[in-house]
């Protein structure tokens, strides 16, 4: 899979937690949109492979009403899945980011995807605070354990 950019931008990947539930996808494709801007752009993504999108019925039913493109797999289009964002994939782009929705801390799978120069560009979650460093010093950190799901 292709990952389109525009020239001399960053990348930002929004992804949600490792379990992949409905608020995880929907919050990584709000915040995508919310701040994608010329110069830095945000990519949303789910952390489970694309076959699996058909699996998660209540996210699959809500894309399907939502007037978004969606594939054959019942995936949005424009949601991007781990499996598909690989070295060679985000290698094109200056500078990587990591924006975390529905938790706070930075996978160890996802450190690992996205390699050593990756900083975390936002922080949008409703679980308690892990305080983890790589963390702290986001640009945007919303924290609000009392919102709930």
């Amino acid at each position: 899979r292709r990952i389109e950019g525009r020239a001399g931008e960053d990348c930002v990947v929004a992804v949600g937690n490792d379990a992949g539930d409905l608020d995880s996808v929907v919050s990584a494709m709000a915040l995508s949109y919310w701040l994608d801007t010329p110069g830095q752009r945000y990519l949303p993504a789910a952390s489970f492979p694309r076959q699996d999108f058909k699996l998660r019925q209540d996210a699959a039913l809500l894309f399907a009403h939502s007037g978004l493109p969606c594939g054959a797999d019942a995936a949005p289009t424009n949601l991007l899945h781990w499996g598909e964002l690989t070295p060679e994939a985000l290698g094109r782009w200056p500078g990587i980011g990591v924006a975390l929705t529905d938790h706070n801390k930075v996978a160890v799978e996802v450190a690992g995807t996205l390699g050593a120069r990756t900083t975390v560009a936002a922080v949008v979650d409703h679980h308690n605070d892990e305080r983890a460093a790589s963390t702290l010093s986001s640009p945007l950190r919303v924290i609000d354990a009392a919102a709930g799901s």
